[in-house]
This record gives C-alpha cells, sequence and structure tokens, in this order.
C-alpha cells in the first residue's frame, strides 16, 4: 500500500494505553481494470484491521474510504 496519509493517536483505557495508527493508502484500480479502491489500515497495537472500499473512480473511492474511517474509530 502506498501510504498518503497517517496519524497516530492513543486508546487510553482504565488498563493503560494502546498505540492506534491510521493508514490510508493511495487509490488504485482495482482487478477489473474499471473501479477503483482505496486501501486503508487501523492498527491497535500489533493488530491490523486492513480494508479497502471501492468507487466508480479515485475521488469516490479515497472519499468512501475517508467515511469508512469514522466507523472503524
Amino acid at each position: 500500500m502506498d501510504v498518503v496519509a497517517e496519524r497516530f493517536l492513543e486508546l487510553r483505557t482504565s488498563n493503560g494505553a494502546v498505540a492506534v495508527v491510521v493508514k490510508l493508502g493511495r487509490p488504485e484500480l482495482d482487478d477489473s481494470g474499471e473501479n477503483w479502491k482505496c486501501p486503508y489500515e487501523v492498527w491497535f497495537g500489533d493488530s491490523c484491521r486492513s480494508m479497502a472500499m471501492h468507487g466508480a473512480d479515485a475521488m469516490q473511492a479515497l472519499q468512501l474510504s475517508i467515511a469508512s474511517l469514522d466507523g472503524e474509530l
């Protein structure tokens, strides 16, 4: 994934703190060659959740990935 944006956060609980890292990738054509996808990763400590949102063009895929991060966090 070609990372174009990254944010470092900290999740604080009564048991301590966990580092949270969010990485947003550059939109790219998907395997069909007709649609776009924009990958992203959310790291909670050593655990990673990787996803990609798909769109009709690069802008839509990027917007959907950013909107999806609200729910992920």
